[in-house]
């Protein structure tokens, strides 16, 4: 996020189009989506499987 961040203020000090900005903006947002997805974890059938395996 920090990295995000700084990239936004660097858009917005050498070219502060809206382009720019919705393009930092959305990258940040699909990297945020993507760990919320990885930390959610296996659902389902999968989820499942790996409680069966986990328990003695």
């Amino acid at each position: 996020m920090v990295r995000a961040d700084g990239a936004l203020a660097l858009v917005l000090r050498n070219h502060p189009t809206v382009g720019a900005v919705a393009l930092v903006l959305g990258i940040a947002l699909a990297v945020l989506i993507i760990l919320a997805v990885l930390a959610a974890g296996p659902t389902g059938r999968a989820a499942g499987r790996a409680t069966r395996q986990a328990t003695p």
